[in-house]
């Protein structure tokens, strides 16, 4: 790790800010107790901490900057919706920035921070996917999260119960979309962790992901500072992209030697990105001028530096999925062999997903040419939504045909022996493939009934769509499917060459491009896959900003109802989409995954939905 060194030539944390900085904006959120988790010793320092470097480091005047913590009362999601209200009334502000440190899971797919009245108050958490979206829209140029929680699975019903809600305004007229970055500390399903200081005689702890983060902001690492002229100052910045690669190797220094209970401990951070790489930034700094001056009389530019990131599984993973959006899949195979040889965290999921997706299972076709097959669980029932019929193999319960189905598509519930139960599309010439280990459905393919029309084209793809379906579905639950630059097109031209191939996948696809807020070709999939498939996919339509304003189960060509993956379900609101006051009741009987899959008393309620007709 290196140090700045002290010089007045190298920008310093005590470096003014040239004069007409933009207007920027903050709120600082700690919250040390929530519920009957641990106490956390770091979370109001952290808040405080921030709060000391936007105003003395950056110049945010103090009447922009909130901060908000649980040392003197509770913290209510109230008090931060208020707080940005008040941050926004004026229109001048140009970057808003929101931190929070303190306790949080990731429930059902939602990111939620976790406030002091949760999990006894299940509003008493912040929605950050659903805060987020409409941040995009509240007319701020560049809106960053921060995020110093944990991204754990809630644990217990209460805890899983808990949805939070936006602390952005959802308005009637909202301003076009801005790009808004969110930095986590750590990994899906990885916690984000306090550390004793080694420094502090009182043991005290310190939050690792913030120190490092700091760190960087005030400008004390030479490599991830980026320079250019400014007459005759020269100016420097901390920019979202360096900044992320920079803390991956930042936090592996940190704790390289630390140990936990059960082994060595390890923190891997994340960000998800969507502003322009050479114009946002969170920090900068101006030398003065003559400084650097060289003979010429110009400032005179440091080399620009790099940050080399540490290999990592969402490294590997990227490149795996550009290679086989590319159809090079011995690249991919190679890619994943060293990584699995090397063991890299998280590479040996990702390798056993490709291989079992590779293995074609059960029937590839049934007599009506629709219907669903079943690894590692057993079907017990199935009701369909609209006319027509099922039939469960009696024999093994791993397999369904759909009769008389008089529609493209209809919603029907799938229920198994392990209590869950789940709702997926049944399509007119497909077969749909659920996959569970350990009890948890960790996989859901289509493929085209090999006596369809579609098969022939899908056959000249069909090793390319299975490789790329197994590491889709493993990258996203490590959390780590990603897009970038070319490969938004090439997916793109991917699905329709093999026309609409795995209509499931590009639901994958469709929340990349929502996460990197590229609507265009999210709009361009969903326009294609509605004509050719002449039904639309829940998730794409909400996606696509097609659903809005509507009651889910009115409209006649979107199957199911609700969201077929789970993060879906923290963007109903902001977007606002209604669901039937029975089938909203389901999101409280989510189970852990994924995908929306339902405990018991879920799979009652929708036998209920369906019986009653209010779910095609």
């Amino acid at each position: 790790m290196s140090r700045m060194p002290s010089t007045s030539k190298i920008p310093t944390a005590r470096t003014k800010v040239r004069r007409g900085n933009p207007v920027r904006a903050a709120l600082m959120i700690g919250v040390s107790k929530t519920g009957n988790l641990p106490t956390l010793q770091a979370a109001v320092e952290g808040a405080k901490r921030m709060s000391n470097w936007a105003v003395n480091d950056q110049g945010f005047a103090k009447g922009r900057v909130k901060v908000i913590t649980d040392d003197k009362k509770p913290v209510r999601a109230r008090d931060l919706q208020d707080a940005i209200t008040a941050l926004l009334k004026h229109s001048d502000v140009e970057q808003l920035i929101v931190y929070f440190a303190g306790h949080g899971v990731n429930n059902g797919g939602t990111e939620v921070w976790l406030l002091s009245g949760a999990p006894l108050l299940t509003s008493e958490a912040v929605n950050l996917d659903g805060s987020a979206y409409l941040a995009r829209h509240v007319g701020v140029p560049h809106v960053v999260f921060i995020s110093d929680a944990c991204r754990t699975a809630a644990e217990g019903i209460q805890a899983q119960k808990v949805v939070g809600i936006e602390i952005f305004e959802n308005k009637s007229n909202p301003a076009p979309e801005q790009p808004v970055d969110i930095f986590f500390a750590t990994r899906l399903g990885a916690p984000s962790l306090e550390i004793k200081d080694s420094k502090d005689a009182a043991g005290r702890f310190k939050a690792v992901y913030t120190d490092a983060l700091l760190a960087a902001l005030e400008g004390k690492h030479i490599e991830v500072i980026q320079q250019q002229r400014d007459g005759p100052d020269v100016l420097s910045f901390i920019r979202p992209r360096p900044l992320s690669d920079f803390l991956e190797g930042a936090l592996a220094a940190r704790l390289k030697g630390v140990k936990g209970p059960s082994g060595p401990i390890i923190q891997i951070p994340y960000a998800r990105l969507t502003s322009r790489e050479q114009e946002a930034w969170l920090a900068r700094f101006v030398e003065r001028a003559g400084e650097r001056a060289g003979q010429t009389g110009a400032p005179k530019l440091r080399a620009r530096a790099s940050v080399k990131r540490p290999v990592s599984i969402e490294k590997v993973a990227h490149g795996a999925l550009r290679s086989v959006i590319r159809d090079q899949r011995r690249a991919v195979d190679a890619r994943l062999k060293a990584a699995v040889a090397a063991n890299l965290s998280g590479a040996s999921v990702i390798a056993r997903s490709v291989h079992e997706s590779e293995q074609v299972v059960g029937p590839t076709h049934f007599e009506t040419d629709c219907g669903f097959k079943v690894r590692g669980n057993t079907v017990i029932n199935a009701v369909i939504g609209s006319p027509g019929r099922t039939r469960v193999f009696a024999d093994t319960g791993q397999g369904v045909v759909v009769e008389n189905l008089s529609q493209p598509a209809a919603s029907v519930l799938l229920e198994f022996a392990s209590g869950v139960g789940v709702v997926l599309p049944a399509i007119f010439d497909f077969i749909g493939e659920l996959t569970f280990e350990d009890g948890e459905l960790i996989g859901v393919a289509y493929e085209p009934s090999d006596r369809s029309k579609r098969w022939p084209d899908y056959l000249t793809k069909a090793e390319q769509f299975r490789k790329l379906r197994g590491l889709a579905t493993s990258a996203a639950r490590l959390g780590v499917f990603r897009l970038e630059g070319q490969d938004a097109p090439d997916l793109a031209r991917m699905f329709q060459t093999a026309k609409n191939a795995d209509p499931v996948m590009a639901l994958y696809a469709a929340y990349a491009y929502h996460d990197l807020q590229l609507q265009e070709p999210l709009k361009q999939m969903h326009d294609y896959a509605s004509k050719d498939l002449q039904m639309r996919l829940f998730d794409l339509a909400m996606l696509a900003g097609t659903l809005g304003g509507y009651t889910s189960n009115r409209v006649k060509d979107v199957f199911p109802a609700f969201p077929l993956m789970a993060q879906g379900w923290a963007l109903l609101s902001p977007k606002n989409i209604r669901l039937p006051k029975n089938l909203s009741r389901l999101r409280s009987h989510l189970v852990p995954s994924l995908w929306s899959v339902f405990d018991t008393e879920g799979v009652a309620l929708l036998q209920s939905v369906i019986r009653h007709g209010e779910m095609r």
